[in-house]
């Protein structure tokens, strides 16, 4: 599958594979009767849409984010800057205290 490196935003190819053993059942109570190493795919109304079932394992089977193999890693030195400084909340009521005191 073709995919774009998110490090260099060059295109790669990215190779799929998907080894799935999918056992049919009408029924969540039906899952306990499956062998082992089969995974439950429920069908409720008697019938299978592959290009679904395809599609959602293609998608399971892409990596979280595309790195293409060989992509350079950049690397960035993080030092300790300087603290921020705190900042006194502005007080909404300030203005009225002035008002008091142009008052006077």
């Amino acid at each position: 599958m073709t995919l774009i490196c998110q490090r260099t935003m060059s295109p790669f190819v990215q190779p799929i594979g998907v080894d799935q053993k999918l056992g049919l059942i009408r029924d969540e109570s039906d899952e306990a009767a499956l062998p082992d190493g089969y995974e439950a795919l429920l069908v409720t109304d008697g019938q299978v849409c592959l290009k679904d079932v395809i599609e959602d394992e293609l998608i399971l089977a892409l990596p979280l984010v595309a790195l293409s193999p060989g992509a350079p890693v950049e690397q960035v030195q993080v030092t300790a800057g300087p603290e921020p400084e705190a900042e006194q909340p502005s007080n909404p009521f300030a203005v009225l205290g002035q008002l008091k005191n142009l008052q006077r």
